[in-house]
This record gives structure tokens, sequence and C-alpha cells, in this order.
């Protein structure tokens, strides 16, 4: 008989010993989580500070061991459920038993709730975290970045798994205003804007190469891509590139090198620096003079919070613009994930899945940031 496959035979990284004491676990699932994803950092304190006996912890999957992942997830009966990070939002979902109506709109998941049978359950909280980021105060005392999105109009860069889910949300939220969604794949951005139609009849679909065009109409641009995070990205032919200095407002086409190179981390930025500078600065001067085309009144933000500021947020606090960073859409979307999904059936049975629960859980997550 053949030996089932645990989560630690099917992940890169090792797995935290305290796991096998534990009663529930839960976890994230990505490429590399191990390395750069926040929501260990933030889950962790707020199960310890709910006394329950659980533990998060990040899960290094290669593109070629997702389905095996999956396979031992139904198998562990400790875990109650998974977020997905970069670049599975969409690939598992062949994998899932079932998804939640929005997360079959948007076409990505970022949390998955396992049964007790085993059944494996998609649903999507970036959308709903990054309008909770924008419309509500994260922490205390923090006044909303925008108090009103109704007929604003509204410039979305990036279509993936994030994008598609903040452009659901987004066309419902703004009403009669206009959601352009920019990026490189025409046939992408206006199969998702297509699809938008249903909850937003001005949704319309913008080549990256000409934002300009409608950065001036627009009360509020949102970048939900990858642009000017830290840290590396491997690119569809397995090369790896950096994206950190670049905005989302112009095009990015930095050199790439071998998975190898890139594992020299000081060669491997100095032959990327000197090929790809020339790129990046047409792209931050691009992203300049469209920042100082437009009036200060428009509100920038962006997905990404590492760096906390980015290429993009830089220009426009140095132009005037208000704006904001990933933090609070990382942080409500974890606090919907764990309140609405994962633990869900932990609050109800406590009798306290109500609001100043997960208040408390999103005041907690901004506290050990």
């Amino acid at each position: 008989m053949l030996k089932t496959c645990t989560i630690q035979d099917v992940v890169t990284n090792r797995l935290d010993s305290h796991m096998e004491s534990m009663k529930w676990l839960a976890g994230i699932v990505g490429e590399s989580p191990s390395k750069y994803a926040k929501s260990p950092s933030i889950w962790n304190p707020v199960l310890q500070a709910l006394d329950l006996d659980a533990l998060y912890l990040p899960f290094d999957v290669e593109a070629s061991q997702l389905a095996s992942f999956v396979e031992a997830v139904r198998n562990e009966e400790r875990l109650k459920g998974f977020s997905v990070t970069m670049p599975y939002k969409v690939t598992i979902l062949p994998l899932l038993d079932e998804l939640d109506p929005k997360a079959r709109s948007i076409g990505a998941v970022n949390v998955v709730v396992r049964t007790h049978e085993g059944q494996l359950i998609g649903a999507n909280t970036d959308g709903s975290g990054g309008l909770a980021s924008l419309t509500q105060p994260v922490s205390g005392g923090r006044e909303s970045f925008m108090t009103d999105l109704k007929n604003k109009n509204v410039l979305l860069i990036g279509a993936g798994g994030a994008g598609k889910a903040l452009a659901w949300y987004l066309a419902d939220a703004i009403g009669g205003g206009a959601l352009y969604v920019a990026n490189r794949s025409q046939a992408s951005g206006e199969e998702l804007c297509q699809a938008l139609k249903q909850v937003n009849s001005r949704a319309a679909w913008v080549d990256e190469s000409a934002i300009e065009t409608v950065a001036s109409s627009v009360q509020l641009i949102i970048n939900a891509t990858t642009k000017g995070q830290s840290g590396l990205r491997t690119c569809p032919d397995g090369s790896v590139t950096c994206l950190e200095p670049y905005s989302s407002l112009a095009p990015a086409r930095p050199a790439s090198f071998s998975a190898a190179m890139a594992a020299d981390g000081p060669r491997f930025f100095e032959a990327w620096f000197r090929a790809s500078w020339p790129d990046v600065m047409g792209n931050l001067s691009r992203s300049a003079r469209i920042l100082s085309g437009i009036d200060s009144s428009v509100r920038i933000m962006d997905i990404v919070y590492s760096p906390l500021e980015t290429s993009l947020l830089k220009q426009a606090r140095l132009s005037g613009h208000k704006t904001l960073n990933g933090k609070g859409m990382n942080i409500c979307q974890a606090a919907d994930a764990l309140f609405h999904w994962v633990f869900r059936e932990h609050f109800q049975e406590a009798g306290c899945y109500e609001p100043a629960q997960y208040r408390a859980i999103v005041d907690r997550m901004c506290s050990v940031w």
C-alpha cells in the first residue's frame, strides 16, 4: 500500500516543528511565501490572543507539486484551511471541489476552507479586503482614505488574481462611475470588462501603454500588479527578474537572468541593474509625467506592501497626491479569511461571530504588523 503524502513531503521549506502538537493548522500556499509573506506574522498573534490551539504556516510549493499539495491537505484532518498567494490564485481552481459564488465570478481564490470530510471550498477576500481598506479606517483614530466611492471614476492597473477581485467589488461600489482596467493582455482585459458589465456598464479595457489617456478623468488610481514589489519574480520561461524600482503607470521591460544566477544575489543584482537601468529610468520618467499632469485630488493606492512606499507611491506623494499602500488591504483580506472562512465555525460555536470580534481581529493585526 502506498504511503499517503504529508504536507511536509510536498513543500520545499521546512515546516515549524510545533505543528505536531497543535490541534488545528492553517497556512498560506504559494511559490515561496516563507520568504516574503506577511500572513504568518499577523495570523499567529491573533490565534494566540484568541487562545486557539492553532498554528499558521507558510507552504512553499513548486507548480509541479500543487496537485500533490492539495491531496495532502485533504488528508490532514487538523488543517482548517489555507490562504492562496501568487502564482496559484487561478491555477488552483480546477483542484478544488467548490467555489463561493463571488470567487466563481472573479475567477480566482485567495482562501480555501477544508470541510470535516476533506472537501475544499475556495473563496476570495482580496476584493472585500481592498474595498474595506479604501472606505473604512483600518486602525483606530485614522480617517478613511475615501469616504464614498459612488459615482467615482477608477483606473485599476492589473487584471491578475487580486486585480480581478478588486475589479468586481469596485465595479459594484462605484455605481454610475466608470471603471478602467489597464493591463498588457487585451484578450484577458476585455474578457474581464465584458463580464463586469453585469454590474457596471461603464467597465472598459485600456492598454497599459495608454494609461495617460484616462488618468486625468479618474478620481482614484489603483495598482494591482507586482510592479514596485520587492524581491525577485520568476518569468514564464523560468528566468528571474526584479520589478521593485518600477511604477505601474508605465510599461516595464526589465532584463532577466537564469535562476542559477539569481541564487547569487549580489552578482545577479549587479548584472540586472546594469542591464535594466535605462528601462527603469524610462518607466519612472513616464510615470512622473503622468502624475504631474493629473489633479492632486486624484488618490493613488498601491496594493503592494513590501516596500510600504513603492516607486509609484513615492512619486505620487511628492507630486501632492494622497496615497495608500497595501498594508490595510492585506490586513482586511486576512481578517476576512480568518473570521468569515477558516475559523468561522469556531466563532459561531463560541457565540462570538459578530462585528465586535471581527474589529478586534483587525485591530490586533494592525498592532503586530
